[in-house]
C-alpha cells in the first residue's frame, strides 16, 4: 500500500487572502462605477438645461425675426412685437416677451376676422432675471438662469 501525499483544496490562509483580494477588487469596481454614474447624471442634467436654453433662444429669434414684423419696442422690461397680417383689413398680431414668476413668457394677441384672441406660453423655466436694454435704436435683452448662465442678444 503506497501512501501518496495529495494536496487537494486550499488552506484557510489561502482562502482568506483570495477573498480579501476579490473583495478589494469588487469595492474598487463599485467605487469607479458609482463615480461614472454620478458624472453621467450631472452631465445629463446640465446638458438638458443647456439644451432648453438653446431652444428658448431659437424660439426668441424666430419670434423676433418672424415674417411680417412691422414694429419692435422695449417697454417696462418687456419686448413688444407687432406683426401686420393684412393692411387692408387691419388684421395684426401683438406678441409680448416678458418675465413672470421665474419663467420667460410670451403672450400673443390676435386681431383678425374672428375677433380678438389671446394666449400665453412659457419659453423658458428657471429664469432668474430678464432684462431689456435700449441704446439708441438698438434693443438688447439679457436672460440669466437660476444656475447663473447668462446670454445677451441684440435685436
Amino acid at each position: 500500500m503506497s501512501i501518496t501525499n495529495r494536496h487537494e483544496g486550499f488552506t484557510l490562509l489561502e482562502v482568506i487572502i483570495s477573498l480579501g483580494i476579490s473583495m478589494s477588487l469588487l469595492l474598487i469596481i463599485i467605487k469607479v462605477n458609482s463615480e461614472v454614474i454620478n458624472d453621467y447624471c450631472s452631465n445629463s442634467k446640465e446638458s438638458i438645461l443647456e439644451d432648453n436654453f438653446d431652444n428658448a433662444m431659437l424660439n426668441l429669434d424666430n419670434i423676433i425675426n418672424g415674417y411680417e414684423v412691422s414694429d419692435i419696442k422695449a417697454e417696462n422690461n418687456q419686448i413688444i412685437i407687432k406683426y401686420d397680417l393684412d393692411f387692408e383689413k387691419d388684421y395684426y398680431k401683438i406678441r409680448k416677451i416678458f418675465f413672470s414668476s421665474n419663467k420667460l413668457m410670451v403672450s400673443t394677441i390676435n386681431h383678425d376676422s374672428k375677433g380678438i384672441s389671446s394666449g400665453k406660453n412659457v419659453i423658458l423655466n428657471n429664469v432668474k432675471e430678464f432684462n431689456v436694454y435700449t441704446k439708441k435704436s438698438l434693443i438688447y435683452f439679457e436672460i440669466i438662469t437660476e444656475l447663473g448662465e447668462s446670454r445677451i442678444r441684440c435685436i
